[in-house]
């Protein structure tokens, strides 16, 4: 029991300091996704040309901010080791560090917002908390775009169940669930599966109607 005690010990020590060490964290997260090839075909196909202000919520370290226009982009998250790290490496790009439940946006003030692997993070009610923010700072038939993890679709994919079982995500959800989420606030017009790397998503794109 001790031998087994020391080495969760020993994982959570060396998970923590990769979380909060933005480098380390960039450059695994890179390999592990395959240098983000699921998430940039998203970004450049159908979120790039739609135009307008973008909102990144949850940006971590402004991995996708190079694909926007850095007067019309703003990334948000909470993590300032992270917020410091995409400052560094995106020079000219607005990078705030905030908690998304109480933006301090006006209303109606973004077009287009994108949410990369952020609620799995958040339980429901943290998580309806944001969704409603997101709608307030969002236009009239402003578009919105998240993806989430979900449990391994592959049958052989034993690295990215390894993933999920040491992610500090502890509400990763079914397609459903998240849809009924999303569903509450905005209206969903189509959703699919993605495949990152070792990692598996659920894809909505979103509007809103109000």
């Amino acid at each position: 029991m001790r031998k087994n005690t020391r080495i969760n010990d020993f994982i959570m020590r060396v998970k923590n300091y990769i979380l909060n060490n933005a480098f380390i964290f960039d450059a695994i997260r890179w390999i592990l996704e395959d240098g983000y090839k699921g998430e940039i075909a998203i970004i450049q196909g159908e979120i790039v040309p739609l135009g307008g202000g973008i909102l990144d919520l949850g940006c971590g370290t402004g991995i996708f901010a190079k694909y926007f226009d850095p007067l019309t982009y703003c990334g948000i998250d909470s993590n300032y080791n992270y917020i410091k790290r995409a400052k560094y490496k995106n020079k000219g790009y607005n990078f705030l560090h905030m908690d998304a439940q109480t933006m301090p946006f006006n209303d109606k003030h973004f077009d287009v917002c994108f949410v990369s692997g952020v609620f799995h993070h958040m339980d429901d009610n943290v998580s309806e908390k944001v969704l409603r923010e997101i709608a307030r700072v969002f236009k009239y038939k402003g578009r919105f775009f998240v993806w989430e993890d979900i449990k391994t679709l592959r049958k052989y994919n034993i690295i990215g169940r390894i993933i999920h079982h040491f992610d500090e995500g502890d509400y990763i959800r079914t397609k459903e669930k998240y849809g009924d989420l999303l569903g509450n606030f905005f209206k969903i017009e189509k959703q699919y599966f993605m495949q990152s790397g070792f990692m598996d998503y659920i894809v909505f794109h979103c509007e809103k109607t109000w």
